[in-house]
């Protein structure tokens, strides 16, 4: 996963704001770092948009800003001029999927289908927004495109709003969840910015409970419970067949290393045997040969007398 990706995936939640005048960029982002939320997507629904991602990357630096509702190449190329660190399309463009890969710009296309999602990842990317999530099946929706798309992480944004917001971070495979309803409007055009800080700690609030804790590990879990389970079927098979046949196959392999012994030790008795047999048999033999010579010399000595 991209940094940039990973970063949005620590924070939770992106704010989404289409701002209709430059001059509210950056004190908008100050009140949002401020509470504790440092990003923001800034669509290109007004005119204002390339100037107000400008106006936060020179004042703001730390606020990690993206654009929104990219429709063209253009825009793409203004938003980044601009400093936008990231791309978000409502749906998927291929001209502008493949002038961010090729600038080397995280870009997270637009899909509600399965044939959307899969059409993304040849393109080799896995992180997408998930629009307009309500309409498009909404926590079903992306609860059924996890079994194909397991590695497929998604951003949320279209429906989501304070009261399903946990419910769609607590999936694993959203890294994130965004709308225009974590900024009000009010606030907004009265420049209200102090409201915003206000509102920002019960947003990340909302995500680091459905983030933090177990649910930061259910990805790991999802893939982890089925090795386990495969692991003590495993372990059952041994203990009911697999260790008494290996216990078989050592008494067996005793067994036999027994009897060759024995038969060794048979084998060495009975060498014994033949060589006392034959020591026996060599000691005759010379007894023989002693009586045979003894008469031979008598008969000689009769001979000369």
């Amino acid at each position: 996963m991209h940094e940039v990706l990973r970063t949005l995936s620590e924070i939770g939640i992106i704010p989404v704001v289409a701002l209709e005048d430059a001059a509210d960029a950056a004190p908008l982002a100050k009140a949002l770092c401020a509470g504790g939320i440092p990003t923001a997507e800034v669509t290109f629904r007004t005119g204002a948009a390339a100037a107000s991602i400008a106006a936060i990357r020179q004042n703001v630096p730390e606020m990690l800003v993206g654009a929104g509702t990219v429709l063209t190449v253009e825009n793409a190329e203004a938003a980044v001029a601009a400093g936008a660190a990231y791309i978000v399309t409502p749906g998927i463009s291929e001209a502008v999927v493949r002038w961010c890969l090729e600038h080397s710009v995280p870009v997270l296309p637009g899909v509600s289908t399965a044939s959307e999602v899969q059409k993304v990842l040849e393109y080799g990317i896995e992180v997408m927004k998930f629009f307009p999530a309500a309409a498009s099946g909404g926590i079903a929706m992306l609860k059924g495109l996890y079994g194909p798309f397991k590695k497929v992480r998604f951003v949320p944004t279209g429906g989501v709003n304070a009261a399903n917001l946990n419910d769609f971070l607590r999936l694993p495979n959203v890294i994130a969840c965004g709308g225009t309803w974590m900024l009000p409007a009010d606030a907004i055009r009265e420049k209200d910015f102090a409201a915003v800080t206000a509102l920002c700690p019960t947003l990340a609030f909302a995500s680091e409970e459905s983030s933090g804790g177990i649910n930061a590990i259910l990805p790991q879990m999802d893939e982890f419970i089925p090795m386990l389970i495969a692991f003590l079927i495993l372990w059952f098979i041994l203990a009911k067949f697999g260790w008494p046949l290996f216990n078989g196959m050592l008494e067996k392999r005793e067994q036999t290393i027994k009897d060759s012994l024995e038969k060794s030790e048979q084998a060495r008795i009975e060498s014994e045997r033949t060589l006392e047999e034959y020591k026996r048999q060599l000691e005759e033999a010379k007894s023989q040969a002693s009586q045979i010579v003894a008469e031979a010399k008598r008969t000689g000595d009769a001979a000369k007398a």
